[in-house]
Order: C-alpha cells, then structure tokens, then sequence
C-alpha cells in the first residue's frame, strides 16, 4: 500500500465537537485523501482504493488553508513555469 494519496478533497461534517456550554455543536471539516479512480498501488499494482480521513476544527482548517496557498505561491516562484 502506498504512503502517499495523489488528490485531497474537503467538505463540511458530518463530524461535531460539543462545545463547553453543552448546547451548541460545532461541525467539523472533513479533509479527504485519495487516489485517482486510475490509480494503481505501486506495491502490489492493483488499484489503490482506500481513502484517509480526518476532521479538523474551523480554525486548523484555516491554518492548513492558508499553509497551502502559502506553499503553493513559493512553489510558482521557484518553479520556471508560468502561472
């Protein structure tokens, strides 16, 4: 099996957190990991069908949000592609 996942997804839930007052529920967002429907598993050469989940609250998925495009604008810079 392979280490790695080549695409990610996100989307709203369906995970909560309580919240301290006991009443209001905080939705989580989902980060998905996963290869493509033509991805193979480069161990064993059969298709690489399982995903990776996590849930994360509102303010870490901002901090990756923002860590990405972060990464992602350092990468163009030092890349010799156009944007």
């Amino acid at each position: 099996m392979a280490s790695h996942r080549f695409e990610i997804d996100t989307s709203q839930g369906p995970a909560t957190q309580g919240s301290l007052d006991g009443r209001r529920t905080l939705m989580l967002v989902r980060v998905r990991l996963f290869d493509g429907p033509d991805a193979l598993d480069g161990a064993t050469g059969l298709p690489a069908g399982e995903q990776v989940y996590t849930d994360l609250l509102p303010v870490d998925a901002r901090r990756l949000a923002i860590r990405l495009l972060q990464d992602a604008e350092q990468a163009e810079q030092q890349s010799r592609w156009p944007r």
